[in-house]
């Protein structure tokens, strides 16, 4: 049954353009990390490096995100994109009433009721996923990548304005985490200037008022990318 209601749902955003493009995750035809999502990433980059442009990446980190999904946010959000009646009923109920537990050498704990969250190793629970944080650079000046719930925003940066406006853009995306109740993780993220310059512009970014770490390297979808590109 899951089967069924997943391939309808992606045959409707498919049918209607209602998955963000930038969103490579688990996508037909898009889920190639290295064929689409890296490449389009590192032309960009070197582009940029070939014009004498720094570029400033934001790696961006959920803190728990599929856990984080609020239910009845969820549910709205499906309605807006026209997923509604009895298909979202059902979707409720699949959500509703579920328990969890932790056993230890035997013994079990109390169970607790799952607010929010969609299910893990389900069928259905990516496909909900993607819906629910599929507005996310609805508003964002920065160039974006999303692969699932890994977020990268990145723009050339030649003065400080242009710094100013990424910063811009971390607000943004604070006030998208406020709004729908899931949140990036301060000191999971990383900044990562890239550039062959000698002095490259400095700029101290924040998220949720946290300086976040300036990095010569950082891992992006198992691969390790220099802040010089070598």
């Amino acid at each position: 049954m899951e089967h069924i209601i997943c391939s309808n749902i992606v045959s409707h955003a498919t049918n209607h353009n209602i998955l963000c493009t930038l969103q490579h995750g688990f996508r037909s035809k898009r889920s190639c990390k290295t064929q689409t999502q890296l490449v389009k990433f590192v032309h960009d980059i070197v582009s940029n490096m070939t014009a004498s442009f720094q570029t400033d990446v934001c790696i961006l980190n959920f803190a728990k995100a599929f856990d984080k999904v609020g239910h009845k946010r969820l549910v709205e959000k499906l309605k807006w994109y026209g997923i509604d009646g009895s298909v979202n009923r059902w979707i409720q109920s699949f959500l509703a009433d579920r328990k969890q537990r932790v056993v230890v050498e035997g013994t079990p704990s109390a169970e607790l009721d799952v607010t929010s969250g969609v299910p893990q190793g389900s069928v259905l629970g990516l496909c909900l996923f993607l819906h629910y944080i599929n507005d996310i650079a609805q508003s964002l000046t920065s160039t974006v990548r999303l692969f699932a719930g890994d977020t990268m925003i990145y723009m050339a940066i030649k003065n400080d304005q242009h710094a100013k406006t990424l910063q811009n853009d971390l607000n943004l995306l604070c006030e998208w985490e406020r709004k729908w109740m899931i949140k990036f993780h301060p000191d999971k993220c990383e900044i990562l200037s890239i550039t062959r310059k000698k002095h490259p512009i400095t700029y101290p970014y924040q998220l949720h008022g946290q300086h976040l770490k300036h990095c010569d390297y950082a891992k992006y979808l198992d691969i390790n990318i220099s802040k010089d590109m070598r």
